[in-house]
């Protein structure tokens, strides 16, 4: 009788653990994601994320916030924690290094991920 109170316990804190773990990473940083992409592209940062934004559905919202030496584009929030995805953009002189990142790329398919790509090169 004891061994199964003990057993059934042990099951209630694990299932109690496994909820609580999974609350407390309901909505991560979209950079810690597993869906990103990066490399280089030779145009300027507003050509390149004129591109990459006009690849995007027409209803999205985007945020182009410019800092030291990057630019970045967040799609629906300007907050990591709740943003759809983030296009950075760094460097100067000819080559710009970019990396995106997308929340739940699987929804479109990858469709930030993939504009990101196709403007590095077109």
């Amino acid at each position: 009788m004891n061994s199964s109170r003990s057993v059934a316990g042990a099951i209630l804190m694990s299932t109690f653990a496994t909820l609580f773990m999974a609350g407390c990473a309901h909505n991560p940083d979209v950079r810690d994601g597993h869906d990103y992409t990066s490399g280089t592209t030779a145009k300027s940062p507003p050509a390149y994320l004129g591109c990459v934004k006009s690849e995007l559905q027409g209803h999205v919202k985007t945020y182009q916030i410019d800092g030291d030496n990057s630019v970045k584009l967040f799609i629906d929030s300007t907050d990591p924690n709740k943003a759809g995805g983030l296009v950075e953009v760094r460097g100067t002189g000819t080559q710009q290094q970019f990396t995106a990142y997308q929340r739940d790329a699987w929804y479109d398919h990858g469709r930030l991920l993939d504009a990101a790509l196709m403007c590095s090169k077109a």
